[in-house]
């Protein structure tokens, strides 16, 4: 199970970046692309350490919400979305490729992960758009977006509330993301059999082909290695 981790949004960890806790341990950084969050600077640092570490790197797009961490939806033409989408990869590219490094994934962040999982028609947008920027970047998204063809991962959130529908608890609810270790690690053990349970209690059927570790929930960062255990375990 490959494990992916959100990085370059400014956090840090014992006064560093946070990719310095986090790099040694993860396949796949989905880096910001400096409008939810983070700054140049921070981001150059972050794509530095995880080439270093031998990481696939991928684009972490967003809306243009900066103020609401991109947690916000914005209603958006296909072709707005469209141009949004291409400009936070060519900026983010540009990075990467000055480095020495290559962009290989593709990650929507926030609010747009969750409109492509309610809305069809925003994930077929986003979906068009990744294939214009290569036939060979591999699209991270939920399990329950409306997919036809192309190069996916589906990935699970471990710190994550599940509702019946496959989407995730609003994080304005109390208990949308979990704030206890022993919850993660039976989330991971659920994950790892095809399932999640949801916010009823309800079991439903979960194939996930990569976990998340949220960079902006500390929990994670502290027990890291105890959750890439639980990961591991057989």
């Amino acid at each position: 199970m490959k494990l992916n981790a959100d990085l370059g949004e400014g956090q840090h960890w014992n006064s560093k970046n946070i990719a310095h806790a986090l790099a040694p341990h993860i396949h796949i950084a989905n880096i910001s692309c400096n409008l939810h969050a983070g700054d140049e600077d921070h981001i150059k640092e972050t794509v530095e350490i995880c080439l270093k570490h031998g990481i696939s790197l991928g684009a972490h797009p967003s809306y243009d919400d900066r103020v609401n961490f991109g947690r916000h939806s914005h209603s958006l033409s296909q072709e707005e979305l469209k141009n949004l989408l291409v400009k936070q990869w060519e900026w983010l590219n540009r990075i990467v490729t000055s480095l020495g490094g290559q962009l290989t994934h593709f990650k929507a962040h926030g609010a747009l992960y969750n409109d492509m999982v309610s809305n069809p028609e925003v994930f077929k947008t986003v979906q068009e758009t990744v294939e214009t920027l290569s036939s060979q970047l591999i699209h991270i998204c939920s399990p329950f977006t409306s997919k036809v063809d192309g190069r996916f991962l589906n990935e699970g959130f471990i710190d994550r509330l599940y509702l019946e529908d496959g989407s995730l608890t609003p994080r304005s609810n109390v208990n949308a993301v979990h704030d206890r270790l022993e919850k993660v690690l039976s989330q991971i053990h659920t994950m790892k059999k095809n399932k999640v349970v949801t916010d009823s209690g309800k079991e439903i059927h979960l194939k996930v082909d990569t976990l998340c570790i949220h960079g902006d929930n500390p929990m994670l960062i502290e027990h890291i290695e105890k959750i890439v255990e639980a990961i591991n375990e057989d």
